[in-house]
């Protein structure tokens, strides 16, 4: 697989990690595991290949949504998604 990913909930937030391998990467993230309803994103990731500048990003979404992430080699991603 070359990536790793993990979800957990408390109360209403789900946080959301991916840890990549060597290789850069895209993957998809369906959300159709959240509840219906609006949801506010906020996600933190390496912003270049050096891994020294993280971006922040923030959004709304729902359940039929999905987010696609740009994984750089050995870097990762953080989500928070919460009502």
């Amino acid at each position: 697989m070359g990536y790793s990913r993990f979800a957990r909930r408390k109360g209403e937030a789900w946080f959301l990690a991916v840890v990549n391998g060597t290789e850069p990467r895209t993957i998809s993230i369906p959300l159709s595991f959240l509840p219906e309803g609006d949801w506010h994103a906020m996600s933190a990731r390496d912003a270049t290949a050096e891994g020294a500048v993280i971006g922040i990003e923030s959004s709304s979404l729902s359940a039929q949504a999905t987010l696609t992430v740009d994984l750089q080699a050995g870097g990762g991603w953080l989500g928070r998604l919460q009502k």
